[in-house]
């Protein structure tokens, strides 16, 4: 009977230190998990956002395009055309930037995927060498 009260108290306190070790690993892990959820909904709407200037941009060059199909305009249309291509050129730019900034999420994304990845194999290894002692502590 001392003895079954001595493994179980050996059993639980290996148990304990056990989940005590694998607490941060869990909370990294979670950590990275909401990370990668606000990397995704940030991803989405900067896709939406490029998605929104790129049809604007398909809408100001159908304008220059029948703009300039047009007869020499007065001084004032000219104006108006020149202003739209300013703007053209500034949406185009924004979406330039955008597209940079959705490729850098997209490669933060896979980093820190490839990190839970390597985290979550941590994990099961940390498993199963406490399954393993386990075991061996079963045979003893």
């Amino acid at each position: 009977s001392n003895w079954k009260n001595k493994s179980t108290i050996c059993h639980r306190s290996t148990a304990e230190i056990c989940d005590q070790k694998n607490r941060p690993l869990k909370d990294i892990e979670k950590t990275f998990s909401l990370q990668f959820d606000s990397l995704k909904t940030e991803k989405c709407s900067l896709q939406n956002s490029v998605n929104q200037l790129n049809q604007q941009i398909s809408e100001y060059e159908k304008t220059i395009k029948q703009i300039e199909c047009k007869p020499p305009p007065p001084a004032d249309e000219s104006d108006k055309l020149k202003s739209l291509k300013l703007k053209n050129n500034d949406l185009e730019t924004e979406v330039l930037v955008l597209q940079r900034t959705v490729q850098k999420e997209c490669e933060e994304r896979l980093e820190l995927t490839e990190k839970l990845d390597q985290l979550k194999a941590q994990l099961m290894d940390s498993k199963r060498s406490r399954n393993l002692r386990r075991s061996i502590e079963k045979f003893r």
